[in-house]
């Protein structure tokens, strides 16, 4: 990944600084801790402000599909409406734009944006295009994270349980909610996350090469569970607390 941020304009300078502006000095690098220590955060507002400045040209766009991870232990199937997830027995993909067509495939769950699942909700005559069971609300830099009234909304209009799947911006899956609500799982394959000042999230895609993502702040608030999950999993979790407004880029 940092030999990704390598290929970028807008990350050179920062690599310099930590010297690693060379594939040789990247290279030599011992542990992810070590590389992000010796790396500054860096703000959505510089992220967003000149997208072109953290495109990896040398790097084709992903050729391999995410996989989606069920929020739940029964096995669904799923209508997911984003494309690129890759498809299985259980999961087919649709254009959220004719949602409609999902009903053929008689879905337990609709996996979608949170902005379409909202504007669902807002309609004159909310409904469902199939799914009965569960709703997974896709989240990330666009849509910030599931609010509670948000939530309620979702639940109050569809009454099925609401899952939030946070995305990075290569569709890959980098914290999910299970059964039992008690914040996201962090995929550790796909994504580091830490916490900075005020608690803020900073996210380090482990997967996106296209447009690297190195400790980037969340734009959202929160803290990181290491105790058991009342499913029974292990793995580190997020508890998010609030979104906040972008700030600006501090020293690490």
């Amino acid at each position: 990944m940092v030999l990704a941020a390598h290929h970028t304009r807008g990350y050179r300078e920062a690599l310099r600084r930590a010297g690693l502006d060379n594939p040789k000095s990247i290279a030599s690098l011992g542990s992810i801790e070590e590389t992000l220590s010796r790396l500054p955060y860096l703000s959505q507002a510089q992220f967003r402000a000149a997208p072109l400045e953290f495109l990896n040209l040398k790097s084709p766009p992903a050729a391999s599909q995410p996989l989606f991870w069920s929020p739940t232990s029964t096995e669904l199937r799923a209508a997911v409406l984003v494309p690129n997830f890759k498809e299985t027995e259980l999961v087919r993909v649709f254009d959220p734009d004719r949602a409609q067509d999902t009903r053929r495939f008689s879905p337990d769950l609709i996996a979608a944006p949170l902005n379409v699942l909202l504007q669902w909700a807002g309609s004159g005559s909310p409904h469902l295009p199939g799914g009965q069971r569960a709703i997974v609300a896709f989240t990330g830099l666009e849509d910030g994270a599931l609010s509670e009234s948000a939530r309620d909304l979702l639940w109050q209009t569809f009454e099925v349980p609401v899952f939030e799947q946070r995305l990075g911006a290569d569709g890959s899956v980098l914290a999910w909610e299970c059964e039992a609500h008690e914040g996201l799982h962090i995929a550790e394959d796909n994504v580091v996350v830490e916490q900075g000042q005020n608690q803020e999230l900073i996210l380090t895609s482990l997967t996106d090469r296209r447009h690297p993502v190195l400790r980037l702040i969340a734009g959202v608030s929160g803290r990181i569970e290491t105790a058991p999950c009342g499913c029974g999993r292990s793995e580190p979790r997020v508890v998010i607390l609030a979104d906040v407004p972008a700030a600006v880029a501090v020293g690490a």
